[in-house]
């Protein structure tokens, strides 16, 4: 007969509850920090830019194809020994040949808050790609993570936000104590001209904290350069002063909720893009977030340079069709013309660490890549000219 081993006593509860939580961190974190070299090994080993063929190449710096044909140009050769083309080297040939669109220098950068109050709605996934797209037409952008699920900076940067960035290294640092040191956590990506302020799961605490400290003296709060105190509303806006004239955009990836987070990005944004799915609940739900929005801006009156909304996730359903009409009737010509498709590309994508603009090969299918590709470009291209529309109009209106 074999002897049974005691089982364990079965615990229902946790006696000491801080001191379990704070065991089981410590043995998350450490994990955690023994894979951070790793991570990083890894991904410089394997991520290389992309690069574009001669075609492409000529077409983003607007010029005929005998513009590079046998100049020796190109920084790369593919596979079958036929040139390619880094977006680098496509940014220095239009910047010799002036063929590359260059912000108005009287004129602001735009500061975009992709805000919503609801997640599931591809938010962060069309952060991403819109800045590769925006970088792809020559623009210098800026991400800022606020979503304490890191899927903007997974994205952006390639890698595992909880094993890659120390808080130090992210926005949590800045929010917090230090919104005068904003400069010290950009980082460039794999992608040209796209740079990242990144976040990690450590934003998790950070509205508690915030909230502690509006309780707190203004002595104890962060302090501008002038000495003053930076209000807990105020701290990202502050620390987007001391960098945002390096950047044409800045994208600011807010949580789904309006917090005092998303209050930070609102506060420090002039523009908006909210992204919304063709569905009854989604529509609702942004209805709602209409109404705090109109609460939060009648509290702080500032207008938005530029504002559009963005469907997202479109099929090719009667329903959504439907869908698609009321929000029309609803918002009017504030929705883009063009919509996102619902495609297994762009949700296969993020499991590469990449966007759609990054890959040179698509995820599944070539059609639905092309698909999925064109429906971006077409969106971000209607973004993009409403952009240099009001960059050209201001530009004239400053002298």
């Amino acid at each position: 007969m074999l002897d049974k081993a005691t089982p364990p006593t079965l615990s229902l509860g946790l006696d000491e509850p801080s001191e379990s939580f704070d065991l089981w961190s410590d043995a998350g974190y450490e994990i955690i920090e023994a894979k951070r070299r790793e991570s990083r090994e890894n991904e410089l080993a394997k991520r290389k830019p992309r690069t574009y063929t001669q075609v492409q190449a000529t077409q983003l710096i607007g010029r005929s194809e005998s513009f590079l044909k046998g100049k020796g140009l190109n920084d790369a050769w593919s596979d079958s020994g036929l040139p390619r083309y880094t977006l680098k080297r496509i940014n220095e040939l239009r910047d010799k040949t002036g063929t590359r669109y260059r912000k108005p220098e009287n004129v602001k950068p735009l500061t975009i808050a992709l805000a919503k109050l609801k997640g599931g709605v591809g938010n962060s996934t069309i952060c991403v790609h819109l800045a590769h797209y925006l970088a792809t037409q020559g623009l210098k952008v800026l991400i800022v993570d606020l979503d304490l699920q890191a899927s903007a900076s997974g994205l952006a940067a390639g890698v595992n936000p909880d094993v890659d960035f120390d808080k130090e290294d992210t926005v949590y640092e800045i929010l917090r104590d230090a919104p005068m040191d904003f400069p010290s956590i950009v980082r460039y990506t794999y992608f040209e001209n796209v740079l990242l302020a990144p976040c990690n799961s450590v934003m998790q605490n950070l509205e508690f904290e915030l909230v502690e400290q509006i309780q707190k003296d203004r002595s104890e709060w962060p302090k501008d350069e002038d000495g003053k105190p930076i209000s807990v509303y105020n701290r990202l806006s502050v620390g987007l002063k001391t960098i945002e004239n390096e950047f044409d955009i800045i994208l600011l990836d807010c949580p789904p909720a309006l917090g005092t987070i998303t209050i930070n990005a609102l506060t420090a944004a002039d523009a908006m893009i909210n992204t919304v799915r063709p569905n009854p609940l989604d529509r609702t739900s942004f209805a709602v977030f209409n109404s705090s929005l109109a609460s939060l801006y009648e509290s702080v009156p500032k207008p938005l340079r530029y504002y559009r909304i963005l469907i997202n996730q479109m099929d090719r359903s009667r329903a959504s069709e439907l869908e698609e009409n009321t929000i029309r009737e609803i918002y009017g010509s504030y929705v883009l013309k063009n919509t996102v498709v619902e495609s297994s590309e762009i949700k296969g994508a993020p499991s590469l660490m990449s966007t759609l603009f990054d890959l040179e090969k698509p995820v599944k299918s070539s059609n639905a890549n092309r698909r999925a590709v064109d429906s971006m470009s077409r969106t971000f291209d209607e973004i993009l000219t409403d952009i240099k529309a009001l960059w050209e109009m201001e530009a004239e209106d400053n002298g």
